[in-house]
């Protein structure tokens, strides 16, 4: 009844680099409902017919994310559920992490986990669907609020890699 009694609650914005992109083919999902039953239903008739189309049909349509820095080196490789039209994939600035331990229940295709978080430079991600890639750059910036020096920021990154090596 009185503006003062409103609370505005909603998500939080992504932390990353957020990737939009546009993504077009028969054999992506739509994102309409009522399309999509319609695309399935055409989908099945044709794989009556060829069972190519019925294993393609099995496997959810995946992107492929690589970031690398600026050296090239390849820090995290993850995929992400791709659809028709614009997608919105977020990397939380984050390198591959451990795989996990035997008796997990992660499936062996699973991507890795995320590890650590990088370091403030450059970085370059490669965005892949089937044969398509598109890169771009990307930088990443140090939080202003910290009095951290990059030298004391490499030092910490690289003695938790150290450590993560001696896990793995």
């Amino acid at each position: 009844r009185f503006w003062g009694n409103g609370e505005f609650v909603a998500e939080n914005e992504a932390y990353g680099v957020v990737l939009t992109f546009a993504a077009a083919g028969d054999d992506l999902p739509h994102p309409d409902a009522e399309a999509e039953k319609a695309r399935m239903r055409a989908r099945r008739a044709d794989a009556a017919t060829s069972e190519q189309s019925e294993d393609r049909a099995s496997q959810a349509p995946r992107v492929t994310i690589r970031v690398s820095d600026a050296d090239g080196e390849t820090l995290r490789n993850f995929t992400a559920a791709v659809h028709q039209g614009i997608n919105r994939v977020v990397w939380p600035l984050r390198r591959d992490g451990l795989p996990p331990l035997p008796g997990s229940d992660a499936a062996p295709d699973d991507d890795l986990p995320q590890g650590i978080e990088v370091l403030p430079g450059a970085y370059r991600l490669t965005v892949t669907l089937d044969e398509v890639s598109r890169s771009i750059d990307a930088r990443v910036l140090a939080d202003p609020r910290l009095e951290v020096s990059m030298a004391d920021m490499e030092a910490n990154q690289a003695m938790q890699l150290e450590l993560q090596e001696q896990r793995g």
